[in-house]
């Protein structure tokens, strides 16, 4: 599931650098709105007592990516939404390494 939910989470990223590019807010909000609920359900589904320091480290970086989609809606700049999908994506690649 957890693999699956990334490769959801990077095709909204890429859609939404997509739709900054052209100019197209409203596909812009939608594929942004995805990629911040995805983010927050894999937030809410880490368990810090059993993760320790992983659970943390991945919650910092959910945040980060978050902070980095929001900035690039709000910013009009796809290249910080590229940021957050590059740190994620090494992520769902260990993920997919994995299953």
């Amino acid at each position: 599931l957890v693999a699956i939910l990334f490769d959801e989470l990077l095709k909204a990223l890429d859609a939404m650098a997509a739709a900054i590019r052209r100019g197209d807010l409203g596909q812009r909000g939608t594929r942004q709105a995805r990629a911040l609920s995805i983010l927050h359900g894999l937030e809410g589904s880490l368990d810090f007592e059993k993760g320790g320091d992983i659970a943390d480290g991945l919650s910092a970086i959910y945040r980060e990516a978050r902070r980095l989609t929001i900035a690039g809606g709000r910013a009009n700049d796809a290249e910080q939404v590229m940021q957050a999908r590059e740190m994620l994506g090494e992520i769902a690649s260990a993920w997919e390494q994995i299953g």
